[in-house]
């Protein structure tokens, strides 16, 4: 279970803890965050397309809590995957903020690892799955080779001939919408209408 709760504290993130939830991708100020670190929430810093807290809450994390922090995504356009990067631009963003690269690292690969109990990746180490990266540079987190199951699979960016290649699979329309019934107007009647705003 993964915790989708902005803006939840008090008696209510008590029970909303209570009821399993352990993890929270959704804080978007330092107090926030800091109140559901305190109640034993692993914390989520964001960095997606839409979504921007990563610096906002980095002040948070310290050498005796960051194994309680784990970068992430949440939604990227493919826009800025292929402009800006992954998880690497996450790391580039925290280590130019000033946290220290081998716990920016940790806290991408580890700690992510050890929170969703994927218990053979994570680190490089025996009984670990050798999916690696190396880097050329530490600070600007500049990918040298990429290691699948122990094997080179890329260099410099490049995929090698030699990769092994996914199986092609079809995927068909999984939505099955009528779009001829579907009708976003909303009646202009009465003086407010229900919105969703996004920070």
């Amino acid at each position: 279970m993964d915790g989708h709760a902005p803006g939840l504290s008090g008696r209510d993130l008590n029970a909303y803890i209570a009821a399993g939830i352990r993890s929270d991708h959704e804080c978007t100020a330092l107090e926030e965050a800091r109140e559901k670190l305190r109640r034993g929430m692993a914390i989520m810093l964001r960095e997606g397309t839409t979504a921007h807290n990563l610096r906002d809450l980095l002040p948070l994390v310290t050498p005796a809590n960051a194994r309680r922090f784990i970068l992430v995504s949440d939604d990227r356009h493919p826009d800025d995957l292929m402009d800006h990067g992954h998880m690497d631009h996450s790391l580039r963003l925290a280590i130019a903020a000033g946290l220290d690269p081998v716990v920016a690292i940790q806290m991408a690969t580890l700690n992510t690892a050890e929170y969703f109990g994927l218990r053979d990746l994570g680190a490089v180490a025996p009984g670990y799955r050798a999916d690696l990266v190396v880097l050329d540079d530490l600070r600007e987190v500049r990918v040298g080779m990429v290691f699948k199951d122990g094997r080179l699979v890329a260099r410099e960016g490049r995929l090698l001939p030699s990769a092994p290649q996914p199986p092609r699979v079809h995927l068909g329309n999984t939505m099955r919408v009528d779009w001829g019934r579907v009708d976003f107007r909303v009646p202009a009647e009465g003086r407010r209408v229900r919105a969703i705003q996004v920070l």
